[in-house]
């Protein structure tokens, strides 16, 4: 893990398994067909977020 760059953690379990419903961040709508290709095999939603976007 490199500070200031990314974040990325490994789980050993499967994460998906236990995943409901990915809100995603109206700046980020470009993730939306790599997401849903990344959990096509499951029931997960994928919903665009109606929160505000504020930069800091």
């Amino acid at each position: 893990m490199e500070f200031g760059k990314f974040l990325y953690i490994d789980y050993e379990e499967d994460v998906k398994s236990h995943i409901d419903k990915i809100y995603i961040a109206p700046a980020a709508t470009q993730y939306q067909p790599y997401l849903a290709k990344l959990l096509c095999d499951t029931n997960v939603k994928i919903e665009l977020s109606n929160n505000p976007y504020r930069q800091t």
